[in-house]
This record gives C-alpha cells, structure tokens and sequence, in this order.
C-alpha cells in the first residue's frame, strides 16, 4: 500500500541512516519497526517485552 506520512525531520533521518547501516531501505526499516511496535503493544511475548528495551536495530535482527 502505498500512503503519507509526516515524520518529524530529524526522526526521518535517523530512521534513514540506521536502515542504511543495516542495508535496508527506509521502506523496509519503518515496515518492521511498525511490526515489532504492533507485536509489543499486542501482548507480545515476556521475551518480545524484554528485547523491547534493546535498540531497533537489534530488535530487528531477532525478527530476521
């Protein structure tokens, strides 16, 4: 699907640099952070909750 955001600027280009980091695009990384906050905020597991204070980039590479 295809939509708009507004994103604060600076937000953006944290976003854009860690994705670049991680060799993804900016498309990519907001999808799976989108995902890893909807399974959190579902109830996710007591080990999902525990990684939810490590950083995306590392909560990312457990859902690889």
């Amino acid at each position: 699907m295809l939509t708009s955001l507004k994103i604060d600027d600076d937000l953006y280009r944290m976003a854009k640099a860690s994705a670049a980091s991680q060799g993804i695009t900016i498309t990519k990384y907001l999808d799976q952070a989108l995902r890893l906050q909807l399974a959190f905020s579902a109830g996710g597991t007591a080990q999902q909750k525990a990684n939810s204070a490590k950083p995306l980039s590392c909560q990312l590479a457990l859902w690889r």
